[in-house]
């Protein structure tokens, strides 16, 4: 058997843009270091993972809802804005929406993946081209070229749980990887958040027992804060400027859930040309925001 280089695969590791760290030096994170079963070895591309800031997960169903986005963006934003680092697993649903969330607040993201740093699929390899022109970081167990595998994921939730200081899950079945993370959190002894959601919806289960079991609810992002012991000081980023009578209409309405322009129409009397203009002239001023097609938000 041929002997190992270290060198060599230093230089195969430059060569490929992909950086490493080792569990006995003292760059590797902090409380990952602390947990039973550490990765020997962290491999990463983009900036070496800082752990002076306080940093949280946010993970959940891939298939979300527009509820949970909805969540994970008015949770994540005003996290990121303060500098509170966002850790997910860059899949489908909440964890994309989360990334998203602190990429748009200007905040670092932290993408732990369920395979080689070299291995993404298409939908993942824009956003972490984002995340890491962001100053955040993609990181992993794994060798940059082994291909992602189903036995993979459960040790990557284990990383996600070990490097941040508190676990939010937003929108879980009852059986999901989002739970996995949670459970290692726990093991961990990081606080575990959850938000609660329609009891009726299966993809609110997870959430909803976790909260049964103990967890602590989280609705905005200051329950984050509070949870971290930081100071709830005024981090969403709402507009002053004064509104009229018909913005002030549509943003009362807003504020209770998202609406479409239909929606709108049939809950007050405003016609849908003055609806369509008011909503353009709320986005202007960052107001509201379009969470999906024809579908808007109050901008927390």
């Amino acid at each position: 058997m041929s002997k190992v280089d270290p060198g060599r695969i230093a230089e195969t590791l430059s060569r490929a843009q992909v950086q490493f760290i080792c569990l006995n030096q003292p760059q590797y994170p902090r409380l990952l270091k602390e947990i039973n079963d550490p990765p020997p070895v962290l491999y990463f591309t983009g900036a070496l993972p800082d752990t002076q800031h306080s940093i949280i997960a946010v993970v959940g169903t891939r298939k979300a809802s527009t509820y949970g986005k909805q969540c994970a963006t008015d949770i994540v934003s005003p996290l990121a804005r303060r500098g509170i680092v966002i850790v997910s697993g860059l899949a489908y649903g909440i964890d994309s929406h989360a990334h998203d969330a602190a990429l748009e607040a200007d905040g670092l993201t932290w993408a732990v993946l369920g395979g080689g740093v070299h291995c993404l699929s298409a939908h993942q390899l824009e956003r972490s081209q984002s995340i890491i022109h962001r100053g955040g970081t993609l990181l992993s167990e794994f060798p940059p070229d082994w291909q992602p595998r189903k036995e993979f994921f459960p040790m990557r939730n284990r990383i996600i749980a070990g490097l941040v200081q508190a676990a939010v899950i937003i929108e879980a079945p009852a059986r999901s990887g989002a739970l996995i993370t949670a459970r290692f959190a726990l093991d961990y002894n990081r606080d575990v958040l959850a938000v609660p959601a329609d009891i009726y919806r299966a993809s609110s289960q997870g959430c909803n027992n976790l909260i049964a079991q103990g967890a602590k609810v989280v609705t905005k992002a200051e329950d984050v804060l509070e949870a971290l012991n930081l100071s709830a000081e005024q981090v969403y980023a709402a507009p002053q400027l004064p509104l009229s009578e018909n913005q002030k209409k549509l943003t009362d309405l807003l504020r209770v859930e998202p609406l479409t322009v239909d929606q709108i129409a049939e809950k007050c009397t405003l016609g849908i040309s003055v609806i369509n203009s008011t909503l353009s002239e709320l986005l202007l001023i960052e107001a509201i925001r379009q969470i999906d097609p024809h579908t808007y938000t109050l901008n927390l």
